[in-house]
């Protein structure tokens, strides 16, 4: 059966890194603070409900990942986003904020929910991820902040971050040994699969996160259903196709299909822009109203004939002028955090994202299922990914995008 696995690595701030050890990358001040009762979630006995905002929370969650989308679309080449990762760290960073600077990341994360509905919303959305993951087959989405050690972290911040994100806060002292020691802490945490990823580090506060997905699909492929054909990017190159049957979807400029994993609670979209519309101008067009229509299109007596290639990419991104596109700029030069620290006053240095993502597929042969509904099903559409296309990883539950991208080369 074909494993597909995504790695990403997102950085916020200017962290810097490298060393081996944890201890290395400064204090863990999270470790020290233990998680209350009041957002504990089980979501493997099924008796977790919602949050009551939840979906407001979702309409917040799912603008601001289209949002980022359209705002990295501007270079060529491919993109690769974990829109969750950044949104988390975002969202706690809120609970620190005063001033011009609650207000920018709170029109960004949620402007219609009150700060302790986005807590319990964000607390519910990345433990269910993590509940309903495997030992195997898993979504990872971790996160760290690294503070100067002239900034002292307030007991509630740490607290609200015990109890709602479980992100890791450490202290590191700022000097020209810092990045390296970050580099190494990042690069044991994902298994060494990112090498050197920042050379300074020069913020009060920088923040870094990592994601890894890896699961097989619920309907692999047989190997006769793994080709050979040509990619029509920038530039045309050889591509190793995955053919199958999937259920259809259709937006204003794009066609497409959904396909499910098997054991993370996830599924696979890809979105191929009608001819004459190129994938950025699509990235660009999906609001949360288009978003919607697309997700409603899909009928499970309309499938259709999908050809998915298989493809990697290494790439390192900058968030910051996305981050300011969209309205938040004082994080930046005088982010006012009487929440997070005493200093009051501090700055996130840069927005940079680092990360390696494939999707690929064994060739050893699966038994296909059948469909149980008396109903013939005939695929007669198509959806051949044999050049540019939009793709997203979203969660099954609330169709939240955890990761992104658009593929323009193979």
């Amino acid at each position: 059966m074909k494993i597909l696995k995504m790695f990403l690595s997102v950085c916020l701030a200017a962290v810097i890194l490298c060393s081996c050890s944890a201890d290395t990358a400064g204090e863990d001040l999270a470790a020290k603070v233990t998680p209350s009762d009041s957002r504990y979630y089980s979501f493997k006995s099924g008796e977790t409900e919602t949050p009551n905002s939840y979906n407001t929370y979702k309409v917040s969650a799912q603008g601001f990942a289209l949002n980022l989308l359209s705002e990295m679309t501007e270079n060529s080449g491919n993109v690769f986003l974990c829109p969750m990762g950044l949104y988390g760290q975002l969202s706690l960073l809120q609970n620190a904020a005063s001033g011009t600077t609650q207000k920018e990341l709170k029109q960004l994360t949620g402007r219609n929910l009150g700060l302790e509905e986005l807590n319990e919303c964000n607390g519910y959305f990345f433990a269910r991820l993590e509940e309903l993951s495997g030992k195997s087959c898993y979504v990872s989405l971790s996160a760290d902040m690294f503070v100067d050690e002239d900034v002292i972290v307030s007991t509630d911040f740490l607290q609200k971050n015990a109890d709602c994100y479980s992100q890791g806060i450490r202290r590191l002292k700022r000097d020209k040994d810092a990045p390296e020691k970050i580099n190494g802490y990042l690069s044991e945490k994902t298994q060494r699969k990112l090498g050197k990823l920042f050379s300074s580090y020069d913020g009060d506060i920088d923040l870094a996160s990592t994601a890894y997905l890896t699961d097989k699909w619920l309907c692999g492929y047989r190997s006769d259903e793994i080709t050979k054909g040509t990619f029509s990017g920038e530039k045309n190159s050889d591509a190793t196709f995955m053919q199958s049957t999937e259920m259809f979807l259709s937006g204003r400029n794009c066609t497409g299909f959904i396909k499910d994993y098997k054991n993370t609670p996830c599924r696979f979209i890809a979105l191929l822009p009608n001819k004459g519309v190129s994938v950025g101008e699509l990235a660009r067009s999906l609001n949360y109203e288009e978003y919607q229509k697309i997700l409603n299109s899909m009928d499970i007596f309309t499938i259709c004939k999908a050809s998915l290639p298989q493809f990697r990419a290494e790439k390192n991104v900058e968030y910051k002028k996305a981050l300011r596109n969209l309205g938040v700029k004082s994080i930046f030069s005088d982010g006012d955090f009487a929440g997070l620290s005493f200093n009051e006053k501090a700055t996130v240095s840069a927005a940079g994202q680092n990360l390696a993502f494939s999707v690929n597929a064994a060739g050893s042969d699966v038994k296909k299922p059948s469909y149980s509904n008396p109903k013939k099903i005939e695929a007669k559409k198509e959806v051949n990914l044999n050049r540019p296309f939009l793709f997203m990883i979203i969660d099954n539950e609330s169709n939240i995008p955890i990761f992104e991208g658009i593929i323009s080369e193979i």
